[in-house]
């Protein structure tokens, strides 16, 4: 966690990607919804409450077919204040689409002071074409593409899980490939 005059910027690893979240705390407020599109972290505003920095989170791109589903309606609220070598923290998830109420989550962070090479995150990437490709073109659409359209694993924009799409065409590729194969001997 990095703390500067009107932001606070957090760092971060998961297995899918090396993320930088800004949150913005100069009272800026969230992008004009004239100019608001969805994100894989969204846009955060926060402010200053006594010791407890409150986060408000939107524009979060939805997560269809796979752990927990949620819409580009996906809102949160945070609250984090440090106890000691602790941080603790509570998200609150909001998502009318998806949830029948609110879904509040209590978190627990420790300092870590080790240090050891190989603790130290690794770097994921994660993207929606599945690069990177030295095949990657601009499409008739204008969009970053790796695929010809007439190609079933083509990156369809409006696939709100290109991940799953992928998955079913695998799968079908594969039960073709089995069934040409001649039936085992017995």
């Amino acid at each position: 966690i990095i703390l500067t005059l009107g932001r606070v910027w957090t760092l971060g690893a998961d297995n899918a990607s090396n993320y930088i979240r800004r949150i913005y705390t100069d009272d800026s407020g969230h992008t004009d919804p004239d100019f608001a599109y969805p994100k894989w972290h969204g846009e955060s505003i926060g402010f200053w409450d006594g010791d407890a920095l409150v986060v408000h989170t939107n524009q979060i791109r939805g997560w269809y077919g796979g752990y927990i589903e949620f819409t580009d309606a996906l809102e949160t609220v945070e609250r984090y204040r440090r106890v000691g070598d602790r941080l603790e923290g509570e998200i609150t998830l909001y998502d009318a689409e998806v949830f029948v109420r609110p879904v509040t989550e209590q978190l627990l962070f420790e300092l870590d002071t080790e240090t050891r090479p190989e603790l130290r995150p690794l770097f994921n990437t994660c993207s929606d074409t599945n690069g990177p490709s030295n095949h990657v073109y601009l499409d008739e659409q204008g969009f970053l593409n790796e695929r010809l359209s007439d190609d079933p694993l083509y990156w369809d924009v409006t696939d709100k899980r290109p991940w799953g799409t992928f998955y079913d065409e695998s799968d079908a590729r594969y039960q073709r490939y089995r069934d040409s194969q001649p039936a085992p001997v017995r």
